[in-house]
């Protein structure tokens, strides 16, 4: 992990068929063969709701700024085998697919369910560079795979402003994040459930490579879609979520 404060954006390749990637955001296209992925994993502690990272489990830096590239968003299954009290459920199977090319469409009918596994689950994922802060230059990816964080990916990425500009063809289609929390009481079990949230600080083009300032100034009125504000947050590290 860098000290530095700052860094200069790895700029995205924009995609030569950006009409095919608005198109598969806009509505379903076909199913292609699976996409392997890989690197750092991130991930939302349940306990508390902070975010950590890699097998070491480092912990994001609360001044750490990350690009979400929408060309890397993935959607698939994934088999189960349930667990217990005592053993934690084991992974069995997944498919993943690039989101550009299923546009949420997945035909789950060519692949067998392993044994020991009650259906498929819905995963998504996507890819996060870190740009500026304490883990400058990191590239994780996050997957999701739980009804709360699903859906929230889901909506505030897919069906949220990001979607929305990709789908218009807009080139400014990356969003600059800080990494949240938000927090419910458990009525069944007791306790908080913790799900992710997203803050947008900033939006860049996807071959934007000028540098990101550690403290960007907020998103000017005139730059906001009117879905922009899906994903932000109150602004502190974990908050309680409206009941409204």
């Amino acid at each position: 992990m860098s000290n530095n404060s700052v860094a200069t954006v790895t700029g995205f390749q924009p995609p030569a068929d950006m009409d095919r990637l608005a198109a598969a955001y806009a509505r379903g296209r076909t199913v292609v063969a699976p996409v392997r992925t890989g690197g750092n994993y991130l991930k939302m502690v349940k306990e508390g709701g902070s975010w950590v990272y890699g097998v070491e489990s480092i912990e994001v830096a609360d001044d750490s700024l990350w690009a979400i590239n929408p060309m890397t968003i993935k959607q698939g299954i994934v088999a189960w085998k349930p667990g217990t009290k005592t053993v934690s459920r084991q992974k069995l199977a997944e498919h993943m697919f690039l989101y550009a090319d299923t546009g949420g469409v997945i035909d789950e009918t060519p692949f067998e369910l392993p044994d020991g596994a009650p259906g498929w689950e819905d995963q998504w994922e996507v890819e996060l560079v870190c740009v500026a802060g304490g883990d400058v230059g990191e590239t994780i990816t996050y997957t999701v795979g739980n009804h709360g964080s699903r859906k929230n990916m889901r909506d505030a990425i897919i069906n949220g402003s990001m979607g929305d500009r990709v789908a218009s063809r807009n080139p400014v289609c990356v969003p600059i994040v800080r990494l949240h929390s938000s927090w419910y009481p458990n009525k069944k079990h007791g306790g908080r459930t913790y799900e992710p949230e997203f803050e947008i600080v900033e939006w860049r083009a996807l071959d934007d490579a000028s540098p990101v300032a550690a403290k960007p100034a907020e998103i000017e009125a005139d730059d906001a879609s009117p879905a922009d504000d899906t994903l932000q947050p109150t602004g502190r590290r974990s908050r309680r979520r409206s009941a409204a």
